[in-house]
């Protein structure tokens, strides 16, 4: 509707207390949904709602949370191949985090998403190896850990 505030004919733009912008929407579901995250910018938040919209238009739309969801199923494996591409890491080193990918953690987390891995999972994994791990299983896994809690 023209002339009504933060009413753009799609969705809404509110300023919240904290000076940042939310976009919210009615879906094609008739629920309400808002941006899973807030905005700098009021344009920035107009901008998430025009793309929802086009979803909405082209018929690809699902909710926010669900699209968020398929999209963090990275697995281990891929996470893995991917930590190790990027690893500044010499010849030698790089093979053997390789082997002991491939032969002792990818059978067991390989298939598993980033988000199914919990503490209690790799407290089990590793408690398989007994009560003195070899130093060999140790140090790749505590890297892995490492840069699992980086941004």
């Amino acid at each position: 509707m023209a002339g009504k505030a933060n009413h753009r004919g799609f969705g809404y733009v509110r300023k919240l207390p904290s000076k940042r912008y939310q976009g919210s929407y009615i879906g094609p579901d008739l629920a309400p949904y808002s941006g899973l995250t807030t905005f700098a910018t009021k344009g920035d938040s107009e901008a998430w709602l025009a793309a929802e919209h086009r979803l909405i238009s082209m018929g690809e739309w699902t909710a926010p949370k669900a699209r968020r969801l398929a999209e963090e199923r990275v697995t281990f494996g891929a996470f893995a191949d991917a930590w190790l591409h990027q690893r500044d890491l010499k010849p030698g080193t790089r093979e053997l985090y390789r082997s002991l990918l491939d032969k002792q953690i990818l059978s067991t987390f390989g298939p598993l998403s980033l988000a199914d891995i919990t503490p209690a999972t790799v407290r089990m994994w590793f408690g398989s190896y007994g009560t003195r791990p070899r130093r060999t299983v140790l140090a790749p896994t505590r890297c892995f850990a490492r840069s699992l809690r980086r941004p």
